[in-house]
């Protein structure tokens, strides 16, 4: 009774460690990287809230609200402050996942904890863009719940559920998607149709079904109407309209073209999934030669075929150890979710999977399916959501290469040797260049390594105090920031051109437009034309700041034929006689006369 009490003590206090670091974990990087795209644009939207587009306020409404009060908090006013309070909500989409996964005895806490661990490395995108990492964590929680809602027959975790995923539309519009996840719901009822406590199957299904859509109109409504009373009730429609009309122009964001982006790299890479199949299949003839003999040998063999095979990888252009870009984990990543998608499908149609892993299978098969649609990345979403799928594959794959197969598979012990070996390769390779990625890996700040980066003192800048990034960026700012100041600018409002929406937050430049990176192709050419003719906008003479390379290419008629949203701001600098007064490697300053 006593050695049991000092194990459950024992696996409590190594728990609340696991958890810790996962909690931490993820502000290993807080003080490093100025973004002067996507963090940037984040972080100004934020701070200039009230100015921002209305359209993309109300489409990631719930997301602008909780950067806007993190932003309130102490040191909320500044880039490291902000990226510690994001970074602490990620490290909680870890916790919560491991916790659960682990209490529930669904995963082996250590592959749970190295499953979390690779998870939280491959999150490539800035902690501050919330729209992405406040969706996760209820997709997370809906998931969560749902399942135990199915396990243990809770119907308050049904209408629960509901409710967190129709918020989820709150935080991002496309997250509409999250809806799929009913899928799981209907899967379990069919999958009990059998059992005599569950003759009315179909009945099941609708009253589940019910306490889901009860919920999630809950949940989608509740903002929707304050939206509606706070901006009127047509901003909502407006905003829905605005977001098909952006396919025009950005069309990247097309279903069809969100959806073949998806597909297009699963298809492309699936080569290296049966350069695997093949290496695997000739394990099986290795160990079938010679069979009862020299096994020893073969396995030794088999092992060192690992390394050609890792040298081939390599020399064939799979990865490389520049840990400063996607590519060195891209394609394993890749193969690793192939491996997922392929071992849920397996567990669907096979006889002898248990019933909670069949229903898991649906789950993680419905995550990675939806996550990356409403985006134009790709896969890249679904990889920076990882937090369930790595764990559980891991874990599945673990109970079935070191329990189930081997159990089953009495004719030779070789045979499970090539299984575990394989899908120990594959998990390693994975896990090894995953977490060495997010150790080095800065977003739009690439460096050499951590070493190489300064801390920035930029002149006319109290948000980015202590900070670091590249030498160059430092210097570039510090400049702009000692003309800024210098010529009493820093009051003005600005139009900021040449995809560097950052430099407002930077400087705490109001934009005098409504939006800080015009550039965008999802923000509208029409109002950007409209807002630089308004009377409004020329009566305060803002100062424009551009990138230099979009500063070179607005002399040129080709390159404004081609970018009309260039030309609109060429037209404007013209007709209002603004002249170019500063001028550097990276930022041309325009001010009027």
């Amino acid at each position: 009774m006593i050695q049991q009490a000092i194990e459950t003590k024992r696996e409590k206090i190594t728990n609340a460690i696991l958890m810790l670091i996962l909690l931490v974990y993820p502000l290993r990087k807080v003080g490093i990287g100025l973004d002067m795209m996507d963090a940037g644009y984040a972080l100004g939207n934020y701070r200039f809230f009230d100015t921002m587009n209305e359209n993309w306020k109300i489409a990631t409404y719930l997301a602008n609200v909780l950067g806007v009060l993190l932003s309130k908090l102490p040191c909320g006013d500044t880039w490291i402050g902000m990226n510690v309070y994001t970074s602490l909500l990620i490290g909680i989409i870890a916790v919560v996942a491991y916790y659960s996964l682990v209490r529930e005895k669904i995963v082996n806490k250590w592959i749970a904890f190295l499953g979390e661990l690779v998870a939280l490395s491959l999150c490539w995108a800035p902690s501050v863009i919330l729209y992405h990492y406040l969706g996760y964590i209820l997709m997370t929680a809906a998931v969560i719940l749902l399942y135990k809602a199915l396990a243990e027959e809770r119907k308050t975790y049904l209408i629960i559920s509901g409710v967190i995923l129709g918020a989820a539309v709150a935080v991002r519009m496309p997250n509409i998607t999250y809806m799929a996840l009913i899928i799981p719901v209907w899967y379990d009822a069919w999958l009990n149709r059998n059992e005599e406590q569950n003759k009315k199957w179909f009945t099941s299904l609708l009253q589940q079904t019910g306490y889901c859509v009860a919920g999630y109109a809950v949940g989608l409504l509740i903002p929707i109407g304050y939206i509606s009373i706070r901006y009127g009730i047509e901003a909502y429609p407006n905003m829905i309209a605005s977001l098909f009309d952006m396919t025009d122009t950005a069309t990247d964001y097309k279903p069809t073209s969100m959806i073949t982006a998806m597909f297009e790299d699963y298809i492309a890479y699936s080569v290296w999934l049966g350069v695997f199949v093949v290496y695997f299949l000739a394990g099986l003839v290795l160990m079938r030669i010679l069979k009862g003999r020299l096994e020893r040998v073969k396995k030794v063999l088999y092992i060192v075929g690992y390394f050609v095979l890792l040298r081939l990888c390599y020399g064939r252009g799979m990865f490389d150890f520049n840990y400063t870009a996607y590519f060195s984990m891209y394609k394993w990543v890749t193969v690793f979710l192939l491996v997922a998608i392929l071992l849920c499908i397996w567990l669907i149609i096979s006889k002898k999977a248990e019933k909670e892993q069949k229903l898991w299978a649906v789950f993680l098969l419905v995550m990675i399916f939806v996550t990356p649609l409403g985006s134009n990345n790709g896969l890249y979403p679904i990889i920076n959501n990882m937090f369930l799928v790595v764990p559980l594959t891991m874990g599945m794959l673990w109970y079935y290469v070191s329990k189930k197969w081997n159990v089953h598979n009495t004719d030779s012990a070789m045979t499970p040797f090539v299984v575990k070996s394989m899908a120990i390769f594959i998990c390693l390779c994975v896990s090894v260049q995953s977490i060495l990625f997010g150790m080095v890996f800065v977003f739009h700040d690439p460096s050499e390594g951590l070493f190489d980066y300064t801390k920035s003192n930029i002149t006319g800048s109290q948000s980015t105090k202590g900070v670091r990034t590249t030498v160059d960026k430092a210097s570039e700012l510090d400049m702009l920031g000692g003309y800024l100041q210098e010529n009493d600018l820093l009051q003005k409002e600005v139009i900021l051109y040449g995809d560097i929406p950052a430099i407002a937050y930077i400087f705490d430049l109001k934009p005098a437009v409504y939006t800080t990176w015009a550039d965008l192709d999802s923000n509208s050419l029409e109002q950007l034309e409209t807002e630089l003719a308004s009377r409004e906008v020329r009566e305060k003479e803002p100062i424009v700041i551009m990138s230099a390379e979009a500063a070179t290419r607005i002399v040129e008629q080709s390159e404004r034929e081609a970018d009309r949203k260039l030309a609109a701001i060429y037209h404007y600098l013209t007709e209002m006689e603004y002249d170019n007064t500063y001028t550097s490697a990276q930022f041309y300053v325009y001010e009027a006369p």
